[in-house]
């Protein structure tokens, strides 16, 4: 869980080779116009074009788990996260 909340990081291989990982979930990226700040991370999909997006999210002290699955663009799933987020917060 912890390495699905981080936005990009660069690691060492035991070859000695650095590679940067870039996390693709643009709900944990506060440079992002899509950032929550009650996201804690997760995993983006796709398959041709279907998109989704599962989703931990931590509101009022307790944990969620958000699956959009479907989506017909890449930011769709990001704009349902949000509905969905909205309505956990009581913003309808």
């Amino acid at each position: 869980m912890s390495y699905t909340k981080i936005v990009s990081e660069r690691v060492r291989y035991a070859s000695g080779h650095y590679m940067t990982w870039n996390n693709t979930n643009r709900l944990i990226n506060p440079d992002d116009s899509y950032y929550s700040p009650y996201v804690t991370g997760l995993k983006t999909g796709s398959l041709t074009d279907n998109y989704c997006i599962y989703v931990s999210a931590e509101i009022n002290g307790c944990q969620y788990l958000i699956g959009i699955f479907g989506s017909p663009t890449k930011n769709s799933r990001y704009d349902d996260a949000h509905i969905l987020l909205d309505a956990l917060l009581g913003k309808e």
